[in-house]
């Protein structure tokens, strides 16, 4: 009896620390979701800046290739901010490809963005299997325009 009981306390004593263990676990993960979450609006913002400061810099109506070398440029001078520009994977050839956040294709034509540039924007977030952003510069506003896939 005596060891059947001190078998129990022992079996109990491991339960109850599984059972301390489930919450620091979900702790554990709700952090590192939060953090997740956290850069990726701060490398969000960096991206904005650094499209706003070529939006600012290059003149309405000059060709995609003039824009994307200017947002590189621009994405140089933001801290922390790793990028392969036209870089070929797989599921296809964006623009920039920034680590930690994404394909981002760029759109220089004064018409905005089209169905085929969505599409592209599409394919490279499922390809990808993170989000793709499209940035147009082609429009006369003070602003680019963004849209996320």
């Amino acid at each position: 009896e005596t060891v059947t009981r001190a078998s129990f306390c022992v079996l109990a004593q491991k339960r109850e620390d599984s059972f301390q263990f489930v919450p620091a676990f979900f702790n554990l993960l709700i952090f590192l979701i939060a953090e997740l979450l956290i850069l990726n609006l701060i490398m969000e913002a960096k991206i904005k800046n650094a499209a706003q400061r070529t939006k600012q810099e290059v003149p309405y109506g000059s060709d995609h290739v003039t824009f994307l070398k200017n947002f590189c440029k621009q994405l140089d001078k933001e801290t922390d901010v790793s990028y392969q520009r036209e870089r070929t994977f797989s599921w296809g050839t964006p623009d920039v490809f920034i680590n930690a956040y994404g394909p981002v294709e760029i759109i220089s034509k004064t018409n905005g963005i089209d169905q085929h540039d969505r599409e592209q924007a599409q394919k490279y977030a499922n390809g990808s299997s993170q989000k793709s952003t499209l940035i147009s510069f082609g429009t006369h506003s003070e602003t680019p325009i963004y849209q996320t896939f």
